[in-house]
Parts: C-alpha cells; sequence; structure tokens
C-alpha cells in the first residue's frame, strides 16, 4: 500500500510549494479563513500545526500573534518552512501528526489543514487525533480541521482532475474509491528540453465524510463552533469544560 509519506518523500515534496501557487497569496487567504472561523489576533498565546507543509497556516498564525509549534513528517516541505518562517517564533518538529500530544504545553489552538487528516493510515489514528488534540488543548481552546468530504464516489473522466500547469509542467491526479479508502494517482508531466517525462505515483487516504468528522469531534466533547461547506470542509471544535467521551 502506497503511505503518504513515502509518496511526500519520492513525489509530492518535490513540487508541491509549485502546486500550492503563491505563498505570499496563501498566507493572505488563511488569515482571511482563518478570521471567518472565529480565529483571531492574539498575544503570544500557543498554537499547533499539525501538517504544517511549507508553512502557509504557521507564518499566518505566527502573523496573528501565535506562538507556532509547526509538526511534518516531510524534509522537503519543512526546509522551505524553515526558509518561509525566518525570523518568527516557531518550533519545527520532524515527525507524524500525534507527537504533539507527546509535548508538555496545553496550546489554545490546534490546526490540521489541506486534506491532512485523510493522510492517517486508518481511522483509529483519525480518533487518536482528534482526542488528543481535546486532551491537549487548554480549556477554551479550538481545534481547526480542513478537509474534502470523499461521501460520493467521482465516476468515469471526472476522477481526473486538473490541478495546475505552466509552460513547463502539468499537474493532475486520478481518483480511485474503495470502501474506506481513496487511492490517489498523481500525475506529473515535466518539461526536459524538447521531450516532456512522466512521473507517476500514489498514495491512499482515509475515506471521510463532514458527517463523519462531525461526529468524532462531538463523541469526544468537542462543541461545533464552526461550519463551512465547500470542496475544502472547514469544522471547528472548542473545547469545553466537561468531556462526556
Amino acid at each position: 500500500m502506497g503511505t503518504a509519506k513515502a509518496h511526500y518523500d519520492n513525489h509530492l515534496g518535490n513540487f508541491y510549494s509549485w502546486m500550492m501557487g503563491d505563498f505570499g497569496a496563501m498566507v493572505g487567504r488563511q488569515k482571511e479563513e482563518f478570521a471567518d472561523a472565529g480565529i483571531t489576533d492574539v498575544d503570544a498565546a500557543v498554537a499547533w500545526d499539525l501538517g504544517a507543509g511549507n508553512g502557509v497556516q504557521t507564518v499566518a498564525l505566527c502573523d496573528m500573534g501565535y506562538k507556532v509549534t509547526a509538526i511534518d513528517f516531510n524534509k522537503q516541505l519543512l526546509e522551505e518552512l524553515r526558509a518561509n518562517t525566518v525570523g518568527r517564533e516557531v518550533h519545527i518538529i520532524k515527525d507524524d501528526l500525534l507527537v504533539g500530544y507527546k509535548l508538555d504545553i496545553s496550546p489554545s489552538l490546534v490546526v490540521c489543514c489541506g486534506d491532512t487528516i485523510a493522510h492517517l493510515p486508518d481511522y483509529i489514528k483519525l480518533e487518536e487525533l482528534i482526542a488528543g488534540s481535546y486532551s491537549s488543548l487548554a480549556e477554551g481552546g479550538k481545534l481547526y480541521l480542513t478537509f474534502r468530504d470523499y461521501s460520493r464516489a467521482l465516476e468515469g473522466t471526472d476522477r481526473f482532475i486538473p490541478i495546475r500547469q505552466d509552460d513547463t509542467r502539468i499537474f493532475m491526479c486520478f481518483l480511485e474509491y474503495f470502501d474506506d479508502r481513496v487511492r490517489v494517482t498523481d500525475i506529473l508531466l515535466e518539461k526536459a528540453g524538447d521531450r516532456w517525462e512522466q512521473k507517476i505515483s500514489h498514495y491512499f487516504k482515509l475515506r471521510i465524510t463532514v458527517a463523519m468528522i462531525e461526529n468524532i469531534l462531538q463523541r469526544y466533547g468537542f462543541e461545533i463552533v464552526y461550519k463551512q461547506l465547500s470542496g475544502m470542509n472547514v469544522l471547528v471544535g472548542q473545547k469545553g469544560k466537561v468531556n462526556d467521551a
């Protein structure tokens, strides 16, 4: 089975930042999305960025006043994150998403953006992430999640999704649906002189849905205080005084 880590290490991590587009514009949009979800500027509160990638959310949070611990498993992206956060107060950890719960500090905010929660190896680890977030957060703290809903399987040519292209690169992905997984095949065409080279790799995502994530959040004690449903869904859970899980 293709793992997310191997896929990023050997393929996607090499061109992820190009795929995402202009870094500064992404940071600006992320600040707006945080504000829409009630994540506001603070004075030196602690935040964890799980699956931090090249640092879009980390930089946005730093600019909003947070002290950020950024966690990711991919060396290439963490090197870019380090360069993107020079002069900012960021603690960088190369590890999997669950390492945060071994830290000795309670954050007021945990964010896990993109489709990162779907990269976890199984539903047990997904529940561990949400349960661990609840246990680690300070009272009143928030968990900010973004993810895609895979309840409806795309069919036929709809499974081919163009992502980005320019004069030297064309990138698309192909989706295959199984009961509890989605196999994602990333296809990169890259120009080398007068010819195009094709590079392909695949990995599996958990087949998650909005209803599933809502249920897990509430089961572990979170109150859902913000919901925005679109291509990339947003749910924000807030830790209350009592955990009835």
